[in-house]
């Protein structure tokens, strides 16, 4: 088995709701047994590096990644097409198991429908219906009166989600993202959706908040107020960032030069930056902030631990919701990123 690495690295840092993705990992198995052992081997590598290594969030990932490949070598096809028709089914299936769980909660069919219409495709890929029924609720109740709205659901494993629901405007990922830096919460993943009727509507999966419940909640309540003075611009999230003393996470003792590496051959609609840096207060706000000057939007990002280092993944489109073509905007692009993550100040 030499592909345990490639399990660790697709799970964590790849869009698991890409068929072409699940094919290409699916001929690199070539049958259930050889994917069994290699999840096992996958899972036996990662508790054995180090105490901290293994989390529930990560077994979540590599559990996803076992169940959509096995779904497809169990039809015994090699087409693309078959993957492509078993996503089409899973997103009726999730749909209708989503319909259900709305309507119990007294959710009219005219408002469900009109949520299913104005989300993308790939959104009921990545979603189970009990998730999808919550983000929905959060949608259906966003009005315009109010500059956002959020909800917060803590998981297994020291782990919170955090949605958020807004307008959509260029750059709000980093507003948001930089937000949660200032605050010190670690995102460990996230999805970005922008519908069909012009609103953000954004997953994270942050560090769950440091304390008891009480404490817990007051760290939300200072995560609103910061969201609403950051929104609203009467404040710089690059202020709340140096204001922020630094000492949520130590220096890297053996401090790495960062490396960015963009690939177009990996997904058929997006451009894909993997970026790996030893981690600092306001890294993903640099990068992602980086990302939206260069006129770009973030439509998934994923971020793991290697070793001792941070690294983060960015799919991304252009103005014209295109892969970025250009040779000179993606050398560019590369360059900036360096740049940024070789900062030793948030928004230096």
């Amino acid at each position: 088995m030499s592909h345990h690495l490639t399990m660790s690295h697709l799970a964590q840092r790849r869009d698991l709701s890409d068929p072409r993705l699940i094919v290409d990992f699916a001929r690199t198995c070539s049958d259930r047994e050889n994917l069994r052992n290699l999840f096992l081997l996958t899972f036996a590598d990662i508790r054995a590096s180090s105490p901290g290594a293994w989390t529930e969030w990560k077994g979540q990932l590599l559990r996803e990644l076992f169940e959509r490949t096995s779904e497809f070598l169990e039809t015994g096809s090699d087409d693309p097409q078959v993957a492509l028709e078993q996503i089409e089914a899973r997103v009726e299936r999730r749909q209708d198991a989503a319909r259900g769980e709305l309507r119990g909660l007294g959710v009219g069919d005219s408002k469900i429908q009109a949520f299913f219409d104005v989300m993308p495709r790939r959104y009921y890929i990545a979603h189970s219906a009990r998730q999808i029924a919550r983000h929905a609720l959060l949608l259906l109740s966003y009005t315009e009166e109010r500059l956002f709205s959020t909800a917060v659901r803590t998981l297994p494993g020291d782990v919170t989600e955090l949605l958020f629901c807004s307008k959509d405007v260029h750059g709000l990922y980093s507003m948001v993202a930089g937000v949660l830096s200032a605050k010190g919460l670690n995102i460990l993943g996230s999805h970005v959706y922008t519908t069909r009727s012009g609103l953000a509507l954004e997953v994270y999966r942050v560090t769950t908040p440091v304390g008891g419940p009480e404490e817990q909640r007051e760290t939300w309540k200072a995560v609103e107020a910061m969201l609403s003075a950051v929104l609203t611009r009467t404040v710089r999230v690059e202020d709340l960032l140096r204001r922020r003393r630094r000492v949520a996470a130590p220096a890297a003792p053996m401090p790495r030069p960062p490396a960015v590496e963009i690939t177009n051959d990996e997904s058929d609609f997006y451009t894909i930056v993997d970026v790996s840096a030893d981690d600092r207060l306001g890294l993903l706000y640099d990068l992602t902030s980086t990302i939206a000057a260069e006129g770009l939007e973030i439509y998934i990002s994923k971020a793991a631990t290697v070793m001792d280092q941070v690294a983060d993944t960015f799919y991304l489109k252009d103005e014209e919701r295109k892969k970025v073509s250009d040779p000179e905007r993606l050398e560019r692009l590369r360059q900036r990123l360096l740049e940024a993550a070789a900062r030793e100040t948030p928004g230096g």
